[in-house]
């Protein structure tokens, strides 16, 4: 019988083949696994959103929301353009984050209201229940709101305060209700132009 020689060129072919095979089934099995990213847009209609935790977030119209479509980690993390009234599902394992606008918002469970238009240059947090803490990305600063509280953000001078909610309409864009108490007409008109989405000019008479 002949003797086959199997040469080391041979052997380091076979080892490379190997190894090449074996990455590309790590890298593979990796990114299928991967969650996906999942964007919904509510163009001119309000839209209703139930998270892969079973939170709710109401957006706005023109607003965006994208999040994994399955939570992994130690946090459940949302990206917002627009705005949105969060019902966070309570996790003490598993906080919330929105990142919106250069900001970050974190929540353990709680209902809150985010307002990060485009065409303004701030963003704002008011809290409906709960406890959430209120942030400018990258920056270890934070404000904490409780409900009632206001918390803003300026995106011109990179200022982040904490005031107490006096508009009683923050929410009128989700519950089609507005309330006015000793208003003045300027007030009034300009919180009619923003649910409406039109100017309304006030013209004094003496």
């Amino acid at each position: 019988t002949g003797t086959k020689i199997i040469s080391m060129q041979m052997v380091w072919r076979a080892a490379a083949g190997i190894v090449l095979v074996a990455t590309f089934g790590f890298l593979l099995n990796w990114f299928t696994n991967q969650p996906q990213i999942k964007t919904i847009a509510s163009a001119n209609g309000k839209m209703k959103v139930v998270l892969p935790d079973n939170s709710v977030v109401w957006l706005n119209k023109n607003s965006e929301i994208s999040f994994a479509e399955k939570f992994t980690g130690n946090k459940r993390e949302v990206k917002l353009k627009g705005e949105a009234f969060f019902e966070v599902v309570h996790d003490d394992a598993h906080a919330f984050i929105i990142m919106a606008n250069n900001t970050v918002t974190e929540d353990i469970g709680t209902s809150f209201n985010v307002r990060a238009l485009n065409s303004e240059r701030k963003v704002e947090v008011t809290v409906a229940t709960g406890k959430v803490s209120f942030a400018e990305a990258g920056d270890k600063s934070k404000v904490f709101l409780e409900p009632g509280d206001k918390g803003v953000w300026n995106g011109t001078t990179h200022q982040l305060s904490s005031l107490k909610n006096t508009d009683l309409n923050f929410l009128a864009w989700q519950t089609n209700k507005l309330v006015f108490d000793k208003n003045n007409l300027r007030d009034v008109a300009a919180t009619l132009g923003n649910y409406y989405n039109t100017k309304f000019d006030v013209t004094e008479q003496t």
